[in-house]
């Protein structure tokens, strides 16, 4: 059984997930508070195998509700990593596909964020990656709300080692 509570009394997030002991897990908690006082879960399975020599692994997940599909393009002078097509991940339940790494050389990059079928960069920001590190990138608030504001269209990464 999982909770998440504000303050320690009031659950936005409750239920109960086929969590395996030795599993190794992440949970995204997103999309806005609904009518019942409730967000929603996604719960991915984590492979964190070390990535391949001099490399490291990322993965893209697309937790905003209003923008549409999404082009995520990683660029830097020598490597361009692409996620297209991605769509907001909304009421579906998760897929291996979302819990899947891509491998990149490590590096400093520029992520840039587009409209599926747009040559127009809505948002974009710098990110690193470092040899031996697991990544999980992912978007979240709402386009309605602006760009880079508090609960307006955001993109954050985390390392998971």
């Amino acid at each position: 059984s999982l909770r998440v509570s504000p303050d320690g009394a009031d659950n936005v997030l409750q239920g109960n997930f086929p969590f395996k002991p030795d599993g190794i897990y992440s949970i995204f908690a997103y999309d806005t508070i609904n009518l019942s006082g409730t967000l929603r879960a996604l719960v991915l399975t984590d492979n964190l195998t070390p990535p391949a020599d001099a490399k490291s692994n990322i993965r893209f997940i697309q937790l905003s509700p209003d923008t549409g599909r999404l082009d995520i393009q990683i660029a830097n002078s020598i490597d361009t990593i692409s996620f297209n097509a991605r769509a907001y991940v909304g009421t579906l339940a998760a897929s291996e596909s979302l819990a899947t790494f891509s491998s990149v050389n490590p590096g400093n990059y520029t992520l840039y964020v587009r409209t599926t079928g747009s040559s127009t960069v809505l948002y974009s920001i710098p990110v690193s990656f470092t040899t031996g590190k697991i990544y999980s990138i992912y978007c979240r608030g709402r386009k309605a709300n602006l760009f880079g504001t508090p609960t307006g269209f955001n993109i954050n990464y985390f390392s998971h080692n």
